[in-house]
């Protein structure tokens, strides 16, 4: 018997991604931010925010070889408000 596709239910609603995506102006992308950041931050697990993270450092950074494993040696509470940030960024 097939599985039924899990439908993710938040308790907040979901911002229209697609609106923020092509934002050039800083005021307006900070804006952008501050209406996603609640969102990210109450529905969007810890560990999820965290893998996006680590997997953005590691080939969207910039950062060279040692200066990644120096990151990340720091404990994962670390990375919580970045990880926001950074999933906005993929999103």
């Amino acid at each position: 018997m097939a599985r039924r596709k899990q439908k993710t239910v938040y308790l907040t609603p979901e911002p229209d991604w697609e609106k923020y995506k092509d934002i050039e102006d800083q005021e307006a992308r900070a804006k952008a931010y501050q209406d996603c950041q609640y969102f990210i931050r109450t529905e969007i697990s810890d560990k999820k925010r965290l893998t996006e993270f680590k997997t953005w450092i590691k080939k969207e950074s910039g950062y060279t070889t040692e200066e990644i494993e120096i990151i990340l040696r720091n404990p994962d509470w670390n990375f919580n408000s970045t990880g926001t940030s950074v999933y906005f960024l993929k999103v």
